[in-house]
């Protein structure tokens, strides 16, 4: 007999099931090399002790049910059951006998890969009985975040832990559950052990195990989100106070700017024709004095004359810089564009401005390429204008100016180039700038607007303007534009 008891435990040995021998009051009898190795306990702490303390589980009713069943009827069940100890389901049998009940249990290997995850995911994670709200399992995360060791929690109820701060919040969040079959992002309070609250974004599932449901959930603190959130809220709030603020102080400020504008406008407006009156009246008065005086003129006259008639021309030439920007500031100045002889333009306009010329100067028209354009005939005589009255105006007696226009498949190319004074290097960034004088021209009369004016003008022919100069040698001007 006991060598038939040695052959049995032998061939138990070889299976690849874990196997445990109880007695009628569930106490432990024999278990083989692969149970010890489950059980992780020595055979003789496994010897004499209860099948419920060697296969821990929440499933007691279950067991206890089983295991009643089998006693009576002597017939075989099989039966999943999870346990708590080694966080996994196992397949088991009974084999109820005369004296004994055969154990064999089946490790469910792959359910304890997805436990080794569900117990180190770094989000907090618990599992819950539906029907009574019980809590069968946590990870690690779970007892790191509500400050709990696992003995606190493993078979309390959800509610008497107050893990959710608000009751109604509680219910509201159970009751969506039950609806939808899960909740996502749901935002509550809760409480730790320690009995400080922090927000949390809560969500759960209903999943089935052991042919039961249960609630599968992850928790995530957000408080720090949330304290961030607010604090950006606020900071958004005073910033939008301060831009509000702000931007009602800019609109005083662009009111106040825009009247003043406004009243300088009409300024420049009134004093220009309260100005060309006057100015008009003079010039009337001094050709008229040289018709009458021309019997008597004499070399000394005819200078005089000829400085008055220079400097009525000079005001005029002012007053109309000032309405020029005036305009151009407003945006009054548009594009009216015209067909018309580029190359005719420019000699009608070096025929205006020979009485302008100094002792022994000279305007030479270098033109290439075709002669018809297409554009705003107005702005770009004023634009060659302005540029040939600085030429002149800054070049010696019996220097020559050049003024040079290429035109080639709508592209137009205008220079000017004189023999003067030059620019100083350290003015050329400023040389565009309204009311810019370099330092080498301060005794040369001008109002510096020219180039300011030229500029915007050329800025309108959507062209390009730029400059070489050197001191004493001279400059050149380059407008280019396409039409």
């Amino acid at each position: 007999m006991l060598t038939d008891v040695l052959i049995q435990e032998n061939i138990l040995e070889q299976i690849q099931e874990c196997f445990i021998k109880i007695d009628f009051n569930w106490n432990c009898l024999y278990a083989n090399q692969k149970a010890i190795e489950f059980i992780e306990k020595p055979l003789n702490e496994v010897v004499g002790k209860s099948i419920f303390q060697l296969l821990v589980t929440n499933d007691v009713d279950i067991l206890n049910q089983n295991l009643k069943k089998i006693n009576l009827e002597k017939t075989s069940i099989n039966f999943e059951l999870y346990l708590i100890n080694k966080k996994q389901n196992v397949s088991i049998r009974f084999f109820g006998g005369k004296t004994d009940i055969n154990i064999y249990f089946t490790p469910n290997y792959i359910d304890n890969q997805f436990y080794k995850a569900f117990k180190h995911s770094p989000v907090a994670l618990s599992i819950t009985k539906i029907e009574d709200g019980s809590i069968i399992d946590i990870n690690n995360q779970f007892e790191k975040l509500f400050k709990f060791n696992r003995q606190d929690v493993i078979g309390n109820k959800i509610t008497d832990l107050n893990i959710i701060e608000e009751p109604l919040d509680r219910i509201k969040f159970l009751r969506m559950l039950r609806a939808k079959g899960n909740v996502k992002n749901y935002k509550t309070n809760a409480v730790l052990k320690n009995g400080s609250v922090i927000n949390i974004d809560l969500s759960s599932r209903i999943i089935e195990l052991n042919s039961k449901q249960h609630i599968l959930s992850t928790i995530i603190d957000i408080s720090k989100k949330e304290i961030l959130t607010k604090r950006i809220i606020k900071i958004n709030n005073e910033l939008e106070s301060k831009v509000n603020h702000r931007t009602w102080e800019l609109t005083k400020l662009l009111e106040r700017e825009r009247k003043i504008n406004e009243m300088k406008t009409n300024f420049v407006s009134s004093a220009s024709h309260e100005f060309r009156t006057p100015l008009a009246t003079i010039s009337t008065s001094l050709w008229i004095l040289e018709k009458y005086l021309k019997p008597y003129q004499t070399n000394k006259t005819a200078i005089h004359f000829n400085r008055i008639q220079k400097s009525i021309d000079q005001l005029i030439k002012i007053l109309n810089n000032f309405l020029s920007l005036d305009q151009l500031e407003q945006g009054k100045v548009k594009n009216s564009n015209s067909k018309f002889n580029l190359k005719k333009l420019s000699n009608e306009i070096i025929e205006d401005i020979a009485c302008s010329l100094k002792k022994g100067q000279k305007i030479n028209l270098i033109h290439f390429g075709e002669s018809m354009v297409f554009t705003d005939k107005n702005i770009l005589k004023n634009v060659i204008i302005n540029l040939l009255s600085n030429a002149i105006k800054y070049s010696n007696e019996n220097d020559e100016i050049e003024l040079n226009i290429f035109i080639k498949h709508k592209n137009v190319v205008i220079s000017v180039k004189d023999n003067g004074i030059g620019i100083p290097s350290q003015d050329e960034f400023l040389i565009f700038t309204r009311f810019f004088r370099a330092k080498n021209a301060l005794n040369i009369q001008g109002s510096g607007l020219g180039l300011n004016i030229v500029k915007s003008y050329v800025e309108l022919l959507k062209g390009t303007i730029s400059f070489t100069s050197k001191i004493n040698v001279g400059s050149q001007f380059t407008v280019k534009f396409k039409y």
